[in-house]
């Protein structure tokens, strides 16, 4: 009974997350085509644009990085880890926006709501950097292109970020699975379930 409820419950989270859908966005009088990235450990999905390769996921399996063919173009997206050293406590959208202008040569910056944007300037590339606060944790989505593409990239830019989708349910679902997997050996679950 109960590895069927855990079996109906994993189907219908991993269904309602998200789906692999291509999408379309004009851009320079040319369509760019997009697939969709999903990450299982933290919840996430994002479209990325094809004309960059995924590199494969992070060996903690906290994001991935895509690159362009010749290597100028990168997107990184990924579970930031950010802690306050003073308190050891996560650390508030303006204490970490503080943190990430330290030694960078920012061109711009902007701070709304649950996400801030640092523009900088490293090695003659731009470094674009998004960063998220959602249910008390950071996801950062980072471009990093040469100075004369940017232009060209602006919408395909803001058509990622625009995509970012945190999927709660999932969330739950690590919940879930944490309350059935408290103690498979013994009745345990129970306890917990009905208090």
């Amino acid at each position: 009974m109960k590895s069927k409820l855990v079996f109906i419950c994993l189907t219908f989270f991993l269904v309602s997350c998200g789906n692999n859908t291509k999408k379309e966005e004009k851009v320079s009088e040319k369509k760019v085509q997009y697939k969709n990235y999903r990450n299982e450990r933290f919840g996430y999905s994002i479209a990325y644009p094809q004309f960059l390769i995924p590199q494969g996921e992070s060996g903690n399996q906290d994001g991935q990085k895509f690159i362009s063919n010749e290597g100028t173009i990168q997107l990184w997206v990924y579970r930031s880890f950010k802690m306050n050293i003073e308190t050891g406590d996560v650390p508030t959208l303006e204490e970490a926006l503080q943190t990430d202008l330290q030694d960078k040569k920012v061109l711009g910056k902007s701070l709304k709501n649950n996400t801030y944007t640092v523009k900088s300037l490293e090695e003659e590339k731009i470094v674009l950097q998004h960063t998220l606060l959602i249910a008390n944790e950071y996801y950062e989505i980072l471009f990093i292109y040469p100075k004369d593409k940017e232009k060209q990239l602006k919408s395909v830019m803001d058509y990622v970020v625009q995509s970012f989708e945190f999927c709660f349910k999932m969330l739950f679902f690590r919940f879930l699975w944490s309350v059935f997997s408290y103690d498979l050996n013994s009745q345990n679950y129970r306890n917990i379930l009905y208090f």
